[in-house]
């Protein structure tokens, strides 16, 4: 008989132990002989991953790959990013997958699309372990003309955007013919 329902007085004589307390305990105990949940590890364990914010971290460095910009399209940019943190970084694709993430502006600072684009930082994508550096190329899907504010970051789908944690997002002006 789950969920176990009680009035406002059940409920105060559930948190001292009384009757109710017995009528609760006896439909929890019937409740976990036919329920298991368990986990099995190994020992040692393998360390923080990007599942959580513990030991995110990132250094990234992003320039103009020098190819036009021409019809709505911005061009691709050149990308180096290095696992300065302590956590594996899962691949991109699940919770916690890391990838390059743009936040688009307009020319006043003001956000226009906070999820404008992400790619992973290698193809195929993978794991990246703590002190990895990969040089790779973000290209952004067209714009209309104007100018604008682009700005690179990492992110851990699911869980944050390493700028949260501290590290530091990169900053670009865009001018699209």
């Amino acid at each position: 008989e789950l969920p176990f329902y009680v009035s406002i007085d059940e409920f105060e004589d559930l948190l001292t132990g009384g009757p109710t307390n017995d009528r609760w305990t006896a439909l929890t105990r019937a409740f976990l002989r036919n329920f298991r949940s368990f986990f099995l590890t190994k020992a040692g364990g393998v360390g923080p991953d990007s599942r959580t914010t513990e030991g995110l971290a990132c250094r990234l460095a992003v320039e103009p790959a020098g190819d036009p910009v021409a019809g709505g399209h911005p061009g691709a940019f050149n990308a180096t990013v290095t696992n300065s943190g302590s956590a594996r970084w899962l691949a991109w694709g699940g919770l916690g997958g890391v990838a390059i993430g743009v936040h688009l502006y307009d020319a006043s600072g003001a956000i226009v699309n906070f999820d404008f684009h992400s790619e992973p930082p290698c193809s195929p994508a993978r794991e990246i372990v703590p002190g990895e550096t990969l040089h790779t190329r973000v290209t952004l899907p067209p714009l209309p003309a104007g100018r604008y504010l682009v700005e690179f970051d990492c992110v851990a789908a699911g869980v944050t955007w390493f700028a949260q944690q501290g590290s530091r997002a990169v900053r670009l002006t865009l001018d699209v013919p």
